[in-house]
């Protein structure tokens, strides 16, 4: 890493892959970033160590040794990262609960296994809203079968999978609250 130092406050204020094209003349930091207030006359280049936890201003490479300069600043941008990585994580659970309600499959108490994602659930619904207790309808089951299934067996399986949908979609935020 290639570490941009403030020459009186041994501050790290720019922190580089080594790989990086970086130069600092008596004109100002140019290359990766451009910087004209940032002169040889302020500031020097170091090869450091990598620093996982670097926040640019909040920290010091002194006898080589990274060292926290800056408690405050840290705090408050390390807890603004944390805050943004768990929003992530949040965002992420939330996109994945799509995939696993399109997945969910129930079986009622006669063995009969049912798909019970989102749109199997609206047909169910509406089947049964159109349905008497003495009908029965040809409904295809997961595994691909046709049966005749009756409005008790559509209502418990729309059950089911209402229920398995509820818990993976409430999952997101009950995570996000630990």
């Amino acid at each position: 890493m290639i570490a941009v130092i403030d020459n009186t406050t041994q501050i790290v204020v720019f922190l580089f892959e080594e790989t990086a094209s970086v130069e600092l003349t008596e004109s100002g930091l140019s290359g990766a970033v451009k910087c004209p207030d940032i002169t040889t006359t302020s500031h020097y280049l170091q090869v450091v160590t990598d620093n996982p936890d670097y926040v640019g201003g909040a920290w010091r490479f002194t006898d080589g040794q990274w060292v926290v300069a800056d408690r405050d600043r840290y705090a408050a941008i390390s807890a603004a990262r944390g805050e943004s990585e768990r929003q992530a994580a949040f965002e992420a659970a939330k996109a994945g609960r799509a995939e696993a309600v399109a997945k969910i499959i129930v079986t009622t108490a006669s063995g009969l296994t049912f798909d019970g994602d989102e749109d199997s659930q609206n047909r169910m619904s509406r089947a049964l809203s159109a349905m008497t207790d003495a009908d029965v309808l040809p409904w295809v089951l997961a595994d691909n079968r046709v049966v005749q299934a009756t409005r008790p067996e559509l209502q418990e399986a729309l059950r089911l999978a209402g229920l398995a949908m509820a818990e993976i979609w409430v999952a997101p935020y009950i995570q996000s609250a630990q």
